[in-house]
């Protein structure tokens, strides 16, 4: 059958418009303090948070955030901001997930590659247009020097919290001013508590070189001068809800896996991508914050009997789906892929590892496939076997 890949779900996790320069607008009316912005994805670097705590403020007249350190408890943080601003929003997250990292692009970040045929290009070889091995599935393009960080969850007291993980993107959407200008659009972190599913957005669009990314819940008397606030640098929770990633993008899972983004691993474990790789099919995932109860939660997987796609893991009904399924399986639709990856067994990146014939692999997994396919576009067909994906841990 023939498919047509709807690149419309690559690209709705970025807004239509984007504020390039000036002051942000103002955040709604605040209920005790205000801040202001929020989201991010996936990189590596050093494990840890910035080291600020969470802090309660008023607004200063300037916009600006005035610091009293009294939002937090003795054993960890306590809400009392408007959940509509950055700050607010940071609270309902630390309370789930621990101390929120800051971050620089520049150094927390590891460089994605683009090659063509297995070859980086020269800096000045790169064009708008080019074919790559592995473009972003994002954006369905093969611009170079994005990058991408992990950094370890910490508890309150300084300990390290290995149930938690921070992701973050720093992403390009134009070649100039080439590698060293270090230009990011798109800059998004996410953090997830594997036990509990609870999983928190941030998103900012900054068009700057991302020296230092602060934590949302810095107290901007501790930011350094020249650098952005939290408020200065992070979007509002109810801008990021407002482009619905989970639902779009993040359906089935908080981590997103690609031919793209897993070339990057992680320096201190080389046969682990950077982007966590979790197992266990009936693993909880939610949603934190007031600003997100829009979404529709909870979230469907497909689960039809005997499909050998889903005996491994999940897939929802949103852009996991929709766009994963043909691309996996060597059908890449509109992504600009080289001749040399649309041949098998390079076309077909899923099963990981797989070494059979193109005609073995046509046996033993097109018929599951193709029932995906269906049950992509029609979720409630009665082989689809909808389910809604747990919001809790399941015991």
């Amino acid at each position: 059958m023939a498919r047509t890949l709807a690149l419309t779900l690559l690209i709705a996790c970025s807004p239509v418009t984007v504020d390039v320069g000036g002051a942000r607008d103002a955040d709604p009316p605040d209920v005790g303090s205000s801040d202001g912005a929020d989201d991010s994805d996936d990189s590596d670097g050093a494990d840890g948070s910035d080291g600020s705590d969470a802090t309660d403020g008023s607004d200063g007249g300037d916009g600006s955030q005035t610091g009293d350190p009294g939002d937090t408890a003795e054993d960890g943080p306590v809400v009392t901001a408007d959940p509509s601003t950055i700050l607010g929003h940071a609270q309902e997250c630390a309370v789930a997930l621990g101390r929120i990292p800051g971050f620089s692009c520049q150094t927390d970040a590891i460089e994605v590659p683009i090659t063509v045929d297995g070859v980086v290009p020269g800096d000045d070889e790169y064009s708008t247009r080019m074919d790559c091995d592995r473009p972003a599935m994002l954006t369905g393009e093969c611009l170079p020097w994005s990058k991408v960080g992990h950094k370890q969850g910490q508890r309150w007291n300084g300990d390290p919290d290995p149930d938690v993980d921070w992701v973050f993107t720093c992403r390009r959407d134009r070649i100039s001013p080439g590698r060293e200008g270090g230009i990011f659009n798109d800059v998004a972190m996410i953090g997830h508590r594997k036990s509990t599913g609870e999983t928190c957005f941030f998103q900012s669009f900054p068009y700057t070189t991302v020296e230092r990314a602060p934590s949302p819940m810095e107290d901007p008397l501790d930011t350094p001068p020249g650098s952005p606030t939290p408020r200065e640098f992070w979007d509002p929770p109810g801008d990021t809800a407002a482009i619905n990633c989970a639902n779009r993008c993040h359906d089935n899972d908080p981590w997103v896996h690609s031919p793209y983004i897993d070339q990057v691993m992680r320096p201190d474990a080389p046969t682990q991508t950077l982007v966590p790789a979790y197992t266990g099919l009936d693993r909880p995932y939610t949603v934190v914050g007031t600003a997100f109860e829009g979404w529709d939660l909870p979230f469907d997987q497909l689960k039809p009997t005997g499909n050998n796609c889903t005996s491994c893991h999940r897939i929802g009904t949103g852009g996991s789906c929709s766009t994963f399924a043909d691309y996996a399986t060597g059908v890449p639709g509109g992504y600009p892929v080289t001749d040399s990856m649309q041949t098998y067994p390079n076309s077909h990146w899923m099963p990981p590892g797989n070494s059979g014939t193109a005609a073995e692999w046509e046996s033993q997994w097109r018929d599951d496939v193709e029932q995906l396919i269906r049950c992509c576009y029609d979720s409630d067909r009665s082989e689809c076997n909808k389910q809604a994906i747990p919001m809790t841990p399941t015991r």
